[in-house]
């Protein structure tokens, strides 16, 4: 999923990187139990 999306990223954006992030837990800001991933495409 994860390369899929940057495949996608790639082409219509180029970024020079990526954030990754997951929330896991309360305290971490998780509401829902669920998977939530975030992929952030960063310039220079």
């Amino acid at each position: 999923m994860l390369h899929l999306t940057q495949q996608q990223l790639d082409t219509q954006h180029q970024p020079a990187g990526y954030n990754i992030g997951v929330n896991v837990g309360e305290a971490a800001g998780q509401t829902v139990f669920h998977l939530h991933v975030h992929v952030i495409g960063k310039r220079n």
